[in-house]
């Protein structure tokens, strides 16, 4: 994640949401137990003015 964060911001929050909402809903059908992308936050996105 951090590698992709330096290279694009936008693609690393990408894939975090991505992979976030997979591990979510392998909790919800019991495949594991924890989620652990939820310990894991990565630096804001700076918003750029027009």
């Amino acid at each position: 994640m951090n590698a992709t964060f330096k290279r694009t911001q936008h693609g690393a929050w990408t894939n975090y949401r991505v992979l976030k909402s997979a591990f979510n809903k392998a909790v919800n059908w019991g495949y594991i137990t924890d989620n652990p992308l939820k310990r894991i936050q990565l630096p804001k996105i700076a918003v750029s003015s027009p």
